[in-house]
């Protein structure tokens, strides 16, 4: 769990180096370029903008992480009773 969970983070910080730092850091996945760069249409409020980047952090960077880390093993999860 402590792997996902430094795996997890690492994809936010990730997508904030691509953002800021576009030279020196790979290329910004779609979802956080929409939730970085939406903004410049002037027609969204601020919540809008968070709520892209959780969509984008939650949705998109947790399944990604999961199946970096733990592809091998999902067969072996079992839901509790």
């Amino acid at each position: 769990m402590g792997e996902l969970d430094v795996a997890f983070a690492r994809r936010y910080f990730n997508a904030l180096n691509a953002y800021f730092y576009p030279d020196d850091c790979r290329g910004l996945t779609f979802p956080w370029e929409v939730a970085f760069v939406g903004d410049q249409d002037g027609q969204a409020i601020i919540l809008q903008h968070m709520m892209a980047g959780l969509n984008a952090h939650i949705t998109f960077d947790s399944g990604i992480t999961v199946l970096a880390i733990a592809a091998n093993t999902l067969d072996t999860l079992a839901v509790e009773r």
